[in-house]
């Protein structure tokens, strides 16, 4: 049995341009960490996981920024605050989408749609 993918937490484990600089990836950026935030971020690398090559190539990545304000100085610049709970961006990291939970508009269905219309 494979692991449960989890999505790159950022500021935990990695920088935000450390997170988006491969630019060979599409990235979903799921922001914040109260209300659905854990949900949507764990539906973004499940989602992400699926398109995993047989060479081990991913041309999508999930990546959980818990704490915007921690990461506001590199965030700003991609998006400004007030920000969305999702931001897609294509391969060459310019935005793709952006969505704002509401409660029940985001589902897996409505990631996959986000990560196929920015180009993986």
């Amino acid at each position: 049995m494979s692991a449960i993918p989890a999505p790159v937490g950022v500021p935990a484990e990695s920088t935000l341009p450390n997170a988006i600089a491969p630019e060979n990836q599409v990235k979903m950026i799921v922001i914040g960490s109260g209300g659905r935030a854990p949900q949507i971020a764990q539906w973004a690398a499940n989602v992400a996981q699926n398109a995993i090559q047989p060479s081990g190539f991913n041309a999508r990545k999930a990546i959980w920024i818990t704490d915007p304000a921690a990461v506001a100085a590199d965030l700003n610049p991609i998006v400004p605050a007030p920000y969305p709970t999702i931001v897609v961006l294509k391969r060459d990291n310019t935005i793709s989408g952006q969505e704002t939970d509401d409660g029940d508009n985001i589902d897996e269905g409505e990631i996959e749609l986000m990560y196929l219309k920015a180009g993986a």
